[in-house]
């Protein structure tokens, strides 16, 4: 319902075409949506589809860009992200889940983890391989779209850290149209990394930190600590100072990898320094800011004494996904090394 509404504003693909339904606007102009409802602790608008989407519009067949843009454009509809398997989460290209090419269509059979809104979303974006034999193994990994209606398709749910959902999504011989490959067989790889990009752009956004951040101070300002002003203290002046810096250098990281984009220009290093950089310091922002607060910090928002409406006590298990979610910051070292610094890969 709240997709729908923001599909209604037209916030949704501000930066997609508008032949698609989309506002023909820039990535900034996006962000801008996405960094104000971060400001706000709303949701992230269609989270998923926004970092897929541009793929979608580079790789896609003109019929399933008709079909799925405009449906998630008016917020009817979001697709859930298919790459994370048992055996292969960081390192996708080890992806085993099989597509066996047959006349018109493929079979897939297989399972896929950590599948974010797969039991309410119309289609799955499934990283899947169609060829076993390919050195390197990349090369055997095809992108698809497929129809969650889809019979043979079960979804069973995840309880996370944080006590948010995730998903398992089995197929069990599920059969797949060839209309519904993104891009070139064997080339899915390639799809897959173009989308993560702007999902660690998207999802990490550093101004929902900084509101976390501003909460912090303004409690400090008005709590007192032993009949003193918390905020008075040395050692909280310390945290906040420290804190501050942190996230400015988050944000300039942010802004950085958002101007390389913009000039058409590649950002893969800048963005997974602000993946990396950003995530870790959700942990430290966290952890210093309990400490600082005490013990009452750790008391959830159903709680009549739940101190800044319980939201560092979230905070606590939410920021662990951070530091894997969209790509664990062991990979991010290891990008940043190879693409960046022109370190050989392992």
């Amino acid at each position: 319902a709240f997709n729908r509404k923001l599909g209604a504003q037209g916030w949704i693909g501000l930066h997609w075409p508008r032949k698609y339904g989309g506002g023909g606007r820039t990535l900034r102009e996006q962000l801008v949506v996405v960094e104000e409802l971060a400001r706000r602790y709303a949701c992230i608008l269609n989270s998923q589809s926004l970092c897929l989407i541009p793929s979608l519009l580079v790789h896609g067949t003109e019929a399933q860009k008709i079909e799925v843009i405009p449906r998630i454009v008016s917020g009817e509809i979001e697709v859930s992200l298919g790459y994370t398997e048992p055996n292969a989460g960081s390192d996708l290209a080890s992806v085993q889940m099989r597509a066996i090419e047959k006349d018109d269509h493929f079979i897939i059979s297989g399972e896929k983890i950590f599948n974010t809104m797969a039991h309410w979303a119309s289609y799955h974006w499934l990283l899947v391989r169609t060829d076993v034999t390919a050195r390197p193994k990349h090369r055997g990994l095809t992108m698809f779209l497929v129809d969650m209606n889809t019979p043979g398709i079960t979804v069973r749910p995840i309880e996370t850290i944080d006590e948010s959902r995730t998903n398992l999504v089995h197929y069990d011989d599920v059969k797949v149209p060839r209309s519904s490959m993104v891009g070139e067989q064997n080339r899915g790889f390639y799809v897959v990394m173009e989308a993560l990009g702007e999902e660690r752009l998207l999802v990490f956004n550093p101004y929902s930190y900084r509101a976390l951040f501003n909460d912090l101070v303004e409690y400090a300002k008005r709590s007192d600590r032993d009949g003193y002003l918390l905020a008075a203290n040395p050692i909280a002046q310390d945290v906040v100072a420290d804190l501050d810096v942190r996230l400015s250098a988050a944000e300039l990281l942010y802004e950085r990898a958002i101007w390389l984009l913009e000039q058409g220009l590649p950002a893969v290093s800048e963005i997974s320094m602000f993946k990396l950089f950003m995530s870790e310091t959700g942990q430290e922002l966290v952890r210093r800011a309990l400490g600082v607060i005490g013990l009452s910090g750790l008391i959830h928002s159903d709680a009549n004494r739940a101190v800044i409406r319980g939201l560092f006590a979230i905070g606590q298990w939410a920021t662990i996904f951070h530091t894997f979610g969209a790509g664990a910051s062991e990979l991010m070292r290891n990008l940043i090394a190879i693409r960046r610094c022109g370190l050989p890969a392992g």
